[in-house]
């Protein structure tokens, strides 16, 4: 069987790949560079209140699904466009999740 080497892919016969670019440091910033920081709308649904849901999710170790019900029911009635009865139909439906979750499991 013949080589059948090309620019754009790793050859079937020879496993050889295409030399990749060296990265244009204009095109393509090192992510280290920029380290990645909170978002700013955290603590938009939780003002004036002295607990950040993070932190509460954060120390009772909750797992995704408690998490989000934590969330949901902190910022029910505060997300602007949004009713309270919207956030707690969230909440209830991860509760769901994770009754679902531990029914499996058990």
């Amino acid at each position: 069987m013949t080589c059948q080497c090309n620019e754009y892919e790793t050859c079937p016969v020879c496993l050889s790949r295409p030399e990749m670019p060296p990265r244009d440091p204009v095109t393509m910033p090192d992510p280290k560079a920029n380290p990645p920081t909170r978002p700013g709308n955290v603590g938009q649904y939780d003002a004036g209140s002295t607990y950040e849901p993070i932190r509460v999710i954060e120390a009772y170790d909750l797992n995704f699904n408690l998490g989000n019900v934590v969330k949901y029911i902190l910022r029910a009635g505060r997300k602007p466009g949004a009713t309270d009865l919207d956030d707690l139909r969230k909440a209830e439906q991860y509760i769901r999740f994770e009754i679902e979750r531990r029914e499996r499991k058990a």
